[in-house]
């Protein structure tokens, strides 16, 4: 009986757990002729993290301004000395001196500009 009584409990439990899917709208340009990238995108949904998220983009990208679901412009860390993985920086939204908690949804608008080669081999 307990042993049936743990795997109702158990069953339950994951039966209420759901994961939460971040959604991704946006618009991404790009122009052969100069190698621009100009992205402008929504990510809403974001689970819950509190304060232990980060965005990582490009590094060769540079953020025109990070805004909440108000509209409201953010500040962010990773600018200036940013922490890199692999080829993309780390940025961080703040409030002040802190991270600031998840706003739920964040709107993004970044650009960035790679090499074009003419030449084929």
């Amino acid at each position: 009986m307990k042993k049936l009584l743990s795997l109702l409990i158990t069953f339950c439990c994951i039966a209420t757990l759901k994961a939460q899917v971040p959604h991704l709208s946006g618009q991404v340009e790009i122009s052969m002729s100069t190698g621009q990238v100009s992205c402008n995108f929504t990510i809403s949904n974001i689970p819950d993290l509190g304060k232990e998220y980060q965005i990582l983009l490009n590094k060769g990208f540079n953020i025109k301004y990070i805004k909440d679901s108000a509209n409201k412009t953010l500040s962010y860390s990773g600018y200036y000395n940013g922490k890199m993985r692999g080829e993309g920086l780390t940025y961080i939204p703040v409030a002040g001196n802190d991270v600031l908690t998840n706003p739920k949804t964040l709107h993004i608008n970044y650009v960035g500009s790679f090499p074009i080669y003419t030449d084929t081999l």
